[in-house]
């Protein structure tokens, strides 16, 4: 079970963090090297509505991040996944099928289909996930991956799709028969992705994220894992970005009793509102804490420095049609402008709502709740304006 969670914290917009041989502390690291010329402070004006979308999506991304790795599925030797042949699994509500090789009997491949209902009807699909992989050693190994994601009801049209690339180094354990690493740590995993979402109420746009992933070897009788990370990611239709990392603690990934997995972290960084975004490569680091980031951001306007100290447990994934955030917390992250968030989560009767406040010292700015999915609404509390959010990801276009 633990080899599924480790994976879990890797990547997506503002994801994860990371902690290598460092166990749970580490000295070194501190803030994020300051980009273009640092943090100003305060604007005089500032831009409440962007200042909002940019503190949802920090916290929402990694809430996507660890929920899409969850569903992503690491091997049946792992996990379960059921036999690689293809047969509908039902469990609950839900229907899994597994195949190996993929549906189109690439070579070194895998494919994991999720359905909403237990008969596995191929007009309800919930997920596709296609995993392709060139072992290059028996410590490293490429894998590309597609994500491809439907509303229920709506096999026509994915809402969601995600393409990566991803790189793992120093695996400790090799790779199993699928080719799916033995995620016992300690291992580095990079990755770039390009996320497209085409909600049905608001508008499209596309998401460039890099991501880099630092695990350390397990603690507390191998429940516990100890991380750190950096990941910068570029929003098109915003024309935003926001680049942050794991403070010099780190963070950890621990694994539930009942399946599930708590990320604990605190993320520090700098959203940009607006510039000819470009993401940057730099050097890559093979232990934790992390002094410079391997991926950063260009050509941004001023930065705006914000610290997210947040917790976000993601359900097992044979509980649920595709896994939900169960728990999402944050207490005294600060934004810039002056703006604090909070976010709590409530559970009644099986459903989830996660509620969001920016507040700054004049009152409330704006509020969002979503379901553990990450769906529903953002909305300004001087106007009322609303505005939907799909996969953890506020649209720019109204609610009508």
């Amino acid at each position: 079970m633990y080899a599924r969670k480790a994976l879990i914290a890797a990547a997506f917009f503002a994801a994860a963090a990371f902690i290598a041989a460092c166990g749970t502390g580490g000295s070194g690291g501190g803030s994020p090297n300051p980009p273009g010329g640092g943090n100003p402070g305060p604007s005089p004006t500032p831009d409440l509505l962007s200042d909002s979308v940019n503190a949802m999506n920090a916290a929402g991304a990694i809430a996507l991040s660890d929920q899409y790795l969850e569903m992503a599925q690491e091997s049946p030797k792992n996990s379960g996944g059921g036999p690689p042949n293809g047969n509908c699994r039902a469990n609950g509500d839900a229907g899994f099928e597994f195949f190996v090789p993929d549906r189109n009997h690439d070579p070194y491949s895998s494919e994991r289909l999720v359905f909403y209902d237990g008969n596995c009807t191929p007009t309800d699909i919930a997920l596709d996930v296609v995993r392709k992989y060139t072992t290059l050693s028996s410590t490293s190994e490429t894998v590309t991956r597609n994500i491809t994601r439907w509303t229920h009801g709506d096999s026509n049209t994915p809402v969601a799709v995600r393409t990566e690339t991803i790189n793992y180094s120093g695996v400790t354990d090799g790779f199993d028969n699928y080719g799916y690493p033995n995620l016992n740590a300690p291992l580095t995993r990079t990755s770039t992705s390009t996320f497209n979402l085409t909600p049905h109420n608001g508008s499209a746009f596309t998401v460039f994220q890099d991501d880099e992933f630092i695990a350390g070897a397990p603690t507390t009788g191998g429940t516990v894992l100890p991380f750190c990370a950096d990941t910068a990611a570029v929003n098109q239709a915003g024309n935003y970005g926001m680049q942050a990392q794991t403070d010099p603690s780190g963070g950890t990934i621990t694994d539930n009793a009942d399946g599930s997995a708590t990320f604990v972290m605190t993320r520090q960084g700098y959203s940009y509102p607006s510039g000819s975004l470009q993401l940057q490569v730099g050097t890559a680091n093979k232990q934790c804490p992390i002094t410079q980031p391997l991926y950063s951001i260009s050509g941004g306007n001023t930065p705006g420095q914000y610290t997210l100290p947040i917790s976000i447990t993601v359900a097992n994934l044979n509980q649920s049609v595709v896994p939900q955030v169960v728990n999402l917390q944050t207490t005294g992250a600060s934004f810039p402008n002056g703006e604090t968030l909070t976010i709590s989560t409530t559970t009644t009767s099986g459903i989830v709502a996660v509620n969001g406040t920016l507040s700054n010292l004049t009152g409330t700015i704006s509020t969002f709740t979503t379901d553990g999915y990450g769906s529903g609404t953002m909305t300004m509390t001087a106007t009322g304006t609303q505005y939907p959010i799909d996969s953890w990801h506020v649209s720019s276009t109204p609610s009508t």
